[in-house]
């Protein structure tokens, strides 16, 4: 098999002659000798998937599986392409070097690095790293870190709560917020007013994280998708429901099946509710201070608590 390494230019930028599967590090060991000094790479497929950064990651799996799969085709000649960039390290260690030390990098030593003041968008590939191992360092990056699109959703994705220290822009953007509560919704408290209106972000806070609900627009907080999925994992959530929400049957009953005492906050009208009331005293019998005057002395609501 003859594997044609291009730019995206369509240059060529090596050839590489495969008689059988060997090491991938031979291949990559062969695309580095043919790069200029402080040149680092990614390498795309034919169909232009992504399948290596070089100084980012650590795993070559796709890459192994990819050459494997053209090897054991029909075809003799394949092409992979690079894009090629430049990276900074003033310590002028060569790529192989540079890739060791970031691989390398510990929790103290980031939080020394990050501390830099002269560190800057240049030193991209070390804030990958440093942002992918720990993205709580966000905090102790300038404010030109905290800016970059990029980083900062790298940093939210590692630690969703980084999202306090990113600029007041990312704040307010979609994709940044949403990738941020996806994974815990808790760090909806750092998000913008536009995004706690925004629908798809609070379902997605809600769903890992009910009492996001507090933070949700007051429109949102009177939505039944939205509160049926907050108080269904914690009942204690209605108290952040709108007096609309609190009068829904099908929210109510989530709510009470999950925390009884939740009967607290139900309009008066679902406190005469006999299966709302029953469910409610069934999972918590205190609930039974909070039932209406006209079902205080029903006996099957009295059976249920005096079985408690």
């Amino acid at each position: 098999m003859i594997l044609s390494i291009r730019r995206l230019s369509g240059a060529e930028h090596c050839n590489i002659k495969i008689n059988n599967l060997f090491n991938i590090y031979k291949i990559l060991d062969i695309i580095i000798s043919n790069l200029d000094p402080y040149s680092t790479f990614s390498i795309l497929s034919e169909e232009n998937k992504l399948l290596l950064e070089f100084l980012i990651d650590d795993n070559t799996t796709e890459l192994v599986n990819y050459i494997t799969n053209i090897y054991n085709s029909s075809t003799i000649n394949h092409t992979l392409y690079i894009i090629i960039e430049e990276y900074f390290d003033d310590k002028n260690r060569s790529l192989q070097e540079y890739q060791n030390y970031l691989k390398s990098l510990n929790y103290y030593e980031c939080i020394i690095l990050a501390r830099q003041t002269d560190l800057s968008i240049r030193n991209k590939h070390l804030l990958i790293k440093i942002l992918t191992k720990y993205g709580s360092m966000l905090k102790f990056l300038n404010e030109e870190i905290k800016k970059d699109k990029k980083l900062v959703l790298i940093a939210v994705t590692n630690y969703p709560l980084a999202l306090e220290d990113a600029s007041e822009e990312l704040k307010n953007d979609k994709e940044i917020v949403l990738a941020a509560v996806t994974k815990n919704g808790e760090a909806i408290y750092y998000a913008s007013e536009e995004c706690i209106g925004d629908y798809e972000i609070v379902l997605a806070a809600v769903k890992n994280y009910p009492l996001a609900l507090e933070d949700a627009s007051e429109e949102l907080r009177n939505n039944k998708e939205i509160v049926l999925a907050a108080v269904t994992k914690n009942g204690k959530t209605l108290y952040y429901a709108s007096d609309e929400c609190i009068e829904d049957y099908e929210i109510v009953l989530a709510a009470v099946k999950n925390y009884g005492n939740a009967l607290k906050w139900v309009s008066e009208e679902l406190k005469k509710n006999k299966e709302i009331v029953l469910e409610a005293i069934k999972q918590d019998y205190t609930a039974y201070q909070y039932v209406s005057e006209e079902l205080k002395n029903d006996r099957d609501i009295l059976l249920v608590v005096n079985k408690k």
